[in-house]
């Protein structure tokens, strides 16, 4: 490498480290991407956390009962839930606020058995959230649906 060459680089990477310093400052908060893919894991990081989380929040694989959700009133940022052993959303009735995207499909169609989205009412009637994709379920519900009841399969 020539001496311009290494110049540069030097230049370029103190430059990048000037940047990541300055843009993380003490007071800021730090997200994650959270992937939860057993029931275990989910008892274990989610049971006994406040009404917050923050997330985006992933659920998929061997995912059988949302119950350790009860108290979590919040989730700041996404809330995905694919390709899990979910047959109802029961545990999520407390749910007020999402602040990014919900979605809750299956990858093959038909994989993910939920026939109950009725846990989302109060969230959809009262709360606040970003958008809501339902797909690839065994029940399909719009949120028009929900909201007028008709939530369960």
């Amino acid at each position: 490498m020539n001496r311009l060459t290494k110049y540069l680089l030097l230049v370029l990477i103190a430059s990048f480290a000037l940047i990541v310093t300055q843009s993380c400052r003490e007071d800021d908060d730090i997200f994650q991407v959270v992937v939860i893919d057993s029931q275990e894991e989910l008892e274990r990081l989610i049971l006994g956390q406040s009404s917050r989380l923050e997330g985006p929040i992933i659920l998929s694989g061997a995912i059988t009962s949302l119950e350790v959700f009860e108290n979590v009133e919040k989730i700041i940022g996404d809330f995905v839930i694919v390709d899990t052993q979910l047959t109802s959303l029961d545990g999520l009735e407390n749910l007020i606020l999402v602040t990014g995207d919900i979605t809750i499909t299956s990858n093959p169609p038909f994989q993910q058995k939920i026939k109950d989205f009725c846990a989302l009412q109060t969230l959809i009637n009262g709360g606040s959230f970003k958008s809501i994709t339902i797909t690839n379920n065994q029940h399909n519900p719009t949120v028009a649906d929900i909201q007028q009841g008709n939530c369960a399969f």
